[in-house]
């Protein structure tokens, strides 16, 4: 068996080369722009104890020191600009001095680490991400930290940063500062959140801004972050003093303040454990599957079945959202744990294992647990109006028979534990104010009702009898029910940061974090052996789709590359091919049955339906959305829609992982994003009008007739969907047609997939894309502007470089009947002005309506994206 990395979930950027990622990219910082626009918030109180005592709560009270005098203890930091570095050495010291007075075992290391690369923690995805430089790394508590650590384990060991700058003007954070430097900084500091909570597993995280003499705390979850007013450094080092203390004092959890207390690190014994297991299980690479085994995990997974907790070993990451305010999912390769597990979290009986054996052996052969074979584990962060993902599996289980169970996953076990820790929290009576009228968001269930004296029964006292008194004077009383506490203020499995910033009116920003474990072990799609195996995987997940759709009213509605696996163990299941993430789906009725349809936890709370397009953005992949949900006019996602993003998945894997007759940057040009309409274009001239131009040239995967007809085919058919969709849709039947034809061609080579060709980033370095983007060589100036000169079109470039791959390679194209003109256009030129039933105006946002996170609230027919660029995009780079 083998689990492979996969398709990348983070800052996309339709290049796989490592330039593309570079800090300075104006494409990047778009991205990062875009996502923490409107998402930084200062604490409104403007009281940093509060914000401590609140965000940062301790289990031990802070003791102030009185005679901390800050001017004394950063008598030495003297910060000026061009000298920064300079002044490391006597800030560190003083950060030394402050936390002098923690107990030996929460006793922190503070670092200069300005000149060390931390790369993205996890190695498989490390190119898509360029390396940063924290000026300060703070170890765990107890733990040293030197250089060593810094390069060698890079953010393990590191448990928080600092970032410094020489002046007070550079502080990033008062909320009327603008510009391109202030953003950068605040990037910067988002960078190296998203960092440790990505390598830890925080549920939240800090991050120290010292600006000149002023400090700024930030902390930063899933959803966004609350800032600190500014405190000067010298005058009140009591802050930045209890603000370490808090954090080394969790109330939860066993290392700081943040951390999940169902994570914990892997012992040696869990790392002999996991060999031994693969060895059983017939891995033949051992070393590549373990690659990164120290930043594995063991977690608790709650099982709603049983009503028990489960625990898993996380030894390789397959799949990553590396976006900071998203879902942040993150797809583990995991075994279940067949040991007896303490309540801290280790194991009870360490087994002896020989690592070189394939058998593990005890003292006690009896304390053996039995084999364990690997799972999938995946954590999300679900936007609390969105129902559950656990919810769409129980809905598939509960409506799809186990015979007819084809291209879905099997969940084995898992909760959202944001759910489960509100109503904990709610039973406690904490805070509960800030609740609001949105509670039904956060559990999905409508609230209590509250009793009365008006409305609790209490028996007549006119129909009583001697028997019934005498009964009621005999029965003992009933104790109050005493509610058991709640060790935080606020929940930590799902977030309350929109709603302490902002108000609870802002709860539909908030998110709940997920943690589900599936039988089926898959591989990326873009993974596969071979182009058969492709297809057949697509086939599968297409009827796993349909089953869905057709027996549990669920809609899948995010079809893409990330979202579809290749079976790994041929032999666990008839299928080589599923569908999976349900996070962004919707429940409809289910066919034959009365029940209510439910897509979000408003609907579940039995309060009615919810009110969708206010609350709840337009989902899907942005590079696999449909041609009309480009189009930016309300329209009602409907299976159509799903089945047309399979083509653009095919069309995906097929231009990147295939030897093609087209240029190596076809997929760079059909795929357009962030814009709908430049995407929207892209995608109809790629699919072409009813009447063909002579000199188009056709996709050809070379030696591969059936996979060529099978995309001819399927893109007449998406075309027809497009020209004709009032009459015409895309259905299961013809799509599926079109699938079993292929399969059934004889011709289908093997071993015929290919690595991805890494793409140039574009000549013009804008943030938006000219009409003509010119090579550098072309350019009649060396500003890097766009020329604006006449020049040749796309159209006229490619025919060009067309007709010279011809002359050196020319494509076998079979004899199938049909014409060279098809879908062989990829041009940034305006599609033919033709007066089609898809030419309907489009609504314009809405008059003075924008929000204060940068978007523009739409109509309220019109649905609109979380965030831009599109957010949770699953691309594989």
């Amino acid at each position: 068996m083998s689990i492979s990395t996969g398709s990348l979930r983070g800052h996309y950027i339709l290049s796989s080369g490592s330039a593309f990622v570079k800090q300075g990219n104006p494409l990047v910082k778009a991205s990062w722009d875009s996502e923490l626009r409107g998402r930084i918030h200062v604490y409104h109180s403007g009281d940093v104890d509060e914000y401590i005592n609140v965000l940062v709560p301790c289990s031990v009270p802070y003791a102030r020191d009185e005679a901390l005098n800050g001017h004394t203890v950063f008598a030495d930091y003297k910060p000026r600009k061009g000298g920064e570095v300079e002044s490391y050495p006597a800030l560190i010291t003083g950060f030394e001095t402050l936390a002098a007075g923690l107990p030996a075992a929460k006793k922190l290391t503070f670092v200069n680490s300005h000149s060390k690369k931390m790369f993205f923690p996890f190695r498989a995805f490390r190119q898509q991400h360029h390396a940063s430089e924290p000026d300060i790394a703070i170890s765990f508590p107890g733990e040293p930290l030197d250089f060593a650590d810094v390069v060698d384990h890079r953010w393990l060991k590191i448990s928080m940063v600092a970032e410094v700058k020489p002046t007070e003007s550079e502080d990033p954070f008062p909320t009327h500062k603008k510009g391109q430097a202030n953003v950068d900084r605040i990037i910067q500091v988002a960078r190296n959140a998203r960092n440790l909570l990505l390598t830890h597993g925080f549920l939240v995280t800090y991050v120290v801004g010292i600006y000149g003499g002023v400090v700024r705390i930030a902390r930063f979850d899933h959803t966004c972050a609350i800032v600190t007013p500014p405190f000067k450094l010298k005058d009140r080092p009591d802050l930045l003093q209890r603000f370490f203390w808090h954090f080394v004092h969790p109330r939860v959890g066993t290392t700081v303040v943040g951390c999940d207390p169902s994570v914990h690190r892997l012992t040696p014994h869990d790392i002999n454990w996991v060999r031994s297991q693969l060895l059983l299980a017939g891995e033949r690479d051992i070393s590549k599957e373990m690659a990164e085994i120290t930043k594995g995990r063991r977690v608790k997974v709650y099982n709603e079945r049983t009503g028990e907790d489960e625990w898993f070993i996380l030894y390789k990451v397959i799949d990553i959202n590396a976006r900071l305010f998203s879902r942040a999912t993150t797809v583990w390769g995991a075994l279940r744990y067949t040991g007896l597990i303490r309540e801290d979290g280790s194991p009870v009986v360490p087994l002896k294992i020989n690592k070189t054996s394939t058998t593990p052996s005890s003292s006690n052969p009896s304390l053996d647990p039995p084999v364990s074979r690997p799972m999938i584990l995946k954590e999300a962060w679900r936007q609390v109006v969105r129902q559950s993902e656990a919810a769409f599996y129980e809905r598939l289980e509960r409506c799809i028979p186990r015979e007819r169970w084809w291209g879905l996953p099997r969940r084995a076990c898992g909760t959202d534990l944001g759910q489960r820790e509100v109503r904990a929290w709610e039973e406690a009576g904490q805070f509960l104010g800030i609740l609001g009228d949105q509670r039904q968001l956060r559990v999905s269930e409508p609230s209590p009702p509250v009793e009365t004296e008006s409305t609790a029964e209490a028996p007549d006292p006119s129909f009583s009898t001697a028997a019934q008194v005498d009964t009621v004077a005999a029965e003992e009383p009933v104790a109050p029910k005493v509610p058991k506490p709640f060790p935080l203020p606020y929940p930590q499995h799902q977030t309350f940061s929109w709603a302490i910033a902002n108000g609870a009116q802002f709860t539909f920003r908030e998110r709940s974090h997920m943690r589900i474990v599936v039988e089926q072990v898959g591989r990326p799609l873009t993974d596969f052996k071979d182009t058969k195996e492709l297809v057949r995987a697509m086939r599968d997940a297409i009827i796993g789709h349909k089953l869905a759709y057709e027996l549990a009213g669920v809609l899948h509605r995010d079809v893409s590359v990330g979202n579809i696996l290749i079976v790994d163990d041929s032999t666990s299941c008839e299928y080589i091919g599923f569908l999976h993430d349900f996070d962004y789906s919707s429940m409809g009725p289910i066919p034959g049955s009365t029940e209510e349809p439910s897509s979000s936890a408003t609907a579940t709370a039995g309060k009615g339906k919810v009110d969708d397009v206010n609350r709840k953005e337009r989902t899907g992949t942005y590079y696999f959305m449909g041609y009309e949900l480009l189009r930016g006019v309300a329209v009602i996602h409907g299976v159509q829609h799903d089945l047309e993003s399979y083509f653009w998945v095919l069309l995906w894997v097929v231009l990147r992982h295939t030897n093609i007759n087209l240029p190596a940057n076809t997929c760079e040009t059909v795929f357009q994003y962030g814009d709908d309409k430049k995407a929207r274009d892209a995608k109809r001239t790629w699919v072409g009008e009813d009447d063909e131009r002579e000199d188009e040239v056709q996709l050809v995967v070379i030696d591969n007739e059936p996979l060529t007809k099978l995309l001819f085919d399927f893109r007449a058919l998406v075309r027809r969907s497009i020209i004709q969709w009032r009459t015409f849709r895309l259905t299961y039947d013809n799509v599926l047609k079109l699938f079993d034809t292929a399969l059934a061609k004889k011709g289908w080579p093997a071993n015929d997939r290919r690595e991805c060709t890494a793409m140039k980033p574009p000549a013009v370095p804008s943030l938006v894309a000219p009409r003509y983007a010119i090579p550098a060589a072309e350019a009649p100036h060396s500003t890097g502007r766009v020329a604006s000169a006449p020049l040749p079109t796309y159209h006229d470039r490619f025919l060009a470089a067309q007709r010279e791959l011809f002359a050196i390679q020319p494509p076998r194209i079979p004899p199938m009947g049909y014409r060279h003109s098809v879908a062989g256009i990829v041009t940034y030129s305006e599609p033919k002005k033709r007066l089609l039933e898809e030419d309907i105006p489009e609504d314009g946002p809405v008059a003075g309506s924008s929000r204060s996170d940068g978007h523009v609230p739409t109509s309220p027919k019109r649905p609109r994206m979380e965030t831009v660029p599109g957010d949770e995009s699953d691309m594989d780079v």
